[in-house]
């Protein structure tokens, strides 16, 4: 537990450098260690967008700067809880810092936590202290723990590490740990549903071979970012849908359900229209091009490959981004961007977006509305000049 010394301290030096934090006071006197006061600053820095809301507890204290960068975003740990009925027996078997477990908890769970390492477990039962949610902490491995458990789950949630005894990064469910793909006979016996926190770069087709008790793919981005896979599985299930889930800067969550089963060609578009469209990262990743097409009335697709999408009347409630066309420029009027600043996007077309910069003296700003796409257009090299709606 963080002593009031050492939570003062790191208050103090919240918006310092860690490194020079640990040349400023090496040698000096202090009531407590000044390794661990420093690991408090660090984690709480690159946590600070990450779990706000834990952050506002003091004495919420990190056990080690790993278990910082593997925890959960707070709004996907929210996401998570909405998938678990109230009062549901849950079982957290690479529980880590815990934003998961915690969260699951205090929406009112029935959680048990099992975390193999020892500093973890211990740092997770004050935490949870803290932040008031009431479950149970059980250090442990949580492959044995489950074995011998007497009792089954409504629900198991899993995280695999992805490194690998080296500490490299891997990303197949096969070689991360533990390997849920060896497991899945004994997880399915203990639980009605399975979930299984993976990496959003896997092959939704190889998931569902490697998994083929599956019953849901989710995709799930926050701020813009995919973050991960969550791959849902039961005893004798087979895949039913896939979903688009997007939470915005505000928390709120937006999904896009997809069927498997169909199979609908998008339409093709020959020419721009008056908005342009560009998907979430979410959808760019289950790319129901088809049923998206279905669904907006007028909505058409650029390319086979660019993944933009336009239509003449404005379609609200599209997953990602609108923009209004403004142009299709000429030499003249790319000339005349120079020195401005303008995001650039290059979907399906030669030239990267650092190229395009490069090449008209283009000025990069995330805050500004104007936006100058480069793709395919009927397979035919195109800019475009959009902004947002």
């Amino acid at each position: 537990m963080l002593s009031r010394d050492c939570i003062d301290w790191v208050r103090e030096h919240l918006h310092e450098n860690p490194s020079e934090l640990l040349l400023k006071y090496a040698g000096k006197e202090l009531p407590f260690p000044l390794k661990e006061g420093v690991l408090q600053v660090e984690c709480r820095r690159r946590c600070a967008s990450k779990i706000p809301s834990f952050l506002r507890q003091d004495s919420f204290r990190f056990a080690d700067l790993l278990c910082s960068e593997q925890a959960s975003h707070e709004a996907v740990a929210r996401y998570h809880a909405q998938l678990a009925a109230p009062g549901a027996r849950l079982l957290d078997m690479t529980a880590g810092l815990g934003i998961d477990a915690m969260t699951q908890a205090l929406a009112g769970a029935v959680v048990t936590a099992v975390e193999l390492d020892p500093a973890r477990a211990e740092a997770l039962r004050e935490n949870a202290a803290v932040t008031g949610a009431e479950m149970q902490v059980v250090c442990g491995d949580s492959v044995e723990y489950l074995k011998n458990c007497p009792e089954n789950f409504d629900l198991i949630f899993i995280d695999p590490a992805r490194r690998d005894s080296g500490g490299r990064r891997t990303y197949s469910l096969a070689d991360c740990t533990p390997d849920v793909l060896t497991l899945m006979p004994l997880l399915l016996s203990k639980c009605k549903r399975l979930l299984i926190k993976a990496s959003p770069l896997l092959d939704l087709k190889q998931v569902c071979r490697d998994v083929p008790q599956c019953t849901s793919l989710r995709v799930t981005s926050a701020g813009g970012e995919c973050k991960e896979l969550l791959i849902e599985a039961e005893a004798g299930g087979s895949l039913r849908e896939i979903v688009a889930v997007d939470i915005d800067r505000h928390g709120t969550v937006h999904e896009f359900f997809s069927s498997p089963a169909e199979h609908t060609a998008p339409r093709y578009s020959s020419a721009p229209g008056r908005y342009l469209y560009e998907p979430s990262p979410s959808l760019m990743k289950t790319a129901p091009w088809g049923e998206l097409c279905a669904r907006f009335k007028g909505l058409t697709k650029l390319d086979v490959s660019s993944h933009l999408f336009v239509s003449e009347e404005l379609l609200p409630g599209f997953p990602g981004r609108t923009l209004r066309i403004e142009s299709i420029p000429d030499k003249a009027a790319l000339k005349a961007l120079k020195g401005k600043k303008i995001n650039v996007v290059s979907r399906n077309h030669p030239l990267t977006p650092e190229q395009l910069r490069k090449k008209y003296g283009l000025l990069s700003s995330a805050q500004a509305d104007l936006f100058l796409y480069a793709t395919r257009i009927a397979g035919r090299p195109n800019l475009l000049i959009a902004r947002m709606v």
